[in-house]
């Protein structure tokens, strides 16, 4: 029964001309703003969230064993590539190790910013944005840190596309 609720409010919500907020998710009692963070990347450098600070974010929690997250990587890094002059910055928040990011990321070439979740920071971000806990989960967020659009699942192109063309200048 939920599952048809939550499929007739985003259907309507379409209808009106207006993309649900946070698709695939239950909209009551979600965050509208994305809090600010502190992460090691792969590497092991720390990184804060204040280095995008002024720029729309599109946060994608993943991990190296899921395979649509694996599927939508590529996708995101042509996005990182299209979209950065008009704003844009890709942010992954891996809920893995390390190593495996590293290697994961050398395999495939990955080339924008992944950073290892910890229990006190990306897995309690993961958990207030969506209590689902599923992978993939995307947020993208306006400059000034209100979420424009959340994706649980996997981002085809065209479809993010369609959501950048909205929201960037």
């Amino acid at each position: 029964m939920g599952a048809l609720v939550l499929g007739m409010e985003i259907a309507e919500r379409q209808r009106g001309g207006e993309a649900p907020a946070h698709a695939g998710l239950p909209s009551k009692d979600l965050p509208t703003s994305f809090d600010a963070f502190e992460m090691q990347d792969a590497n092991g450098a720390l990184r804060n969230s204040s280095e995008w600070q002024g720029r729309t974010l599109l946060v994608n929690f993943w991990a190296t064993w899921c395979a649509p997250c694996r599927e939508e990587i590529p996708v995101f890094s042509a996005v990182a590539k299209t979209w950065s002059e008009r704003g844009l910055v890709v942010v992954g928040i891996a809920l893995d190790e390390a190593d495996a990011v590293r290697r994961f990321g050398d395999e495939i070439g990955l080339d924008y910013p992944s950073l290892i979740a910890g229990r006190d920071s990306g897995y309690a971000l993961l958990e207030r944005h969506n209590p689902t806990g599923a992978l993939p989960f995307s947020l993208l967020v306006a400059p000034d840190g209100r979420i424009i659009e959340s994706k649980l699942g996997l981002w085809h192109a065209k479809d993010l596309d369609t959501a950048l063309e909205k929201h960037l200048p």
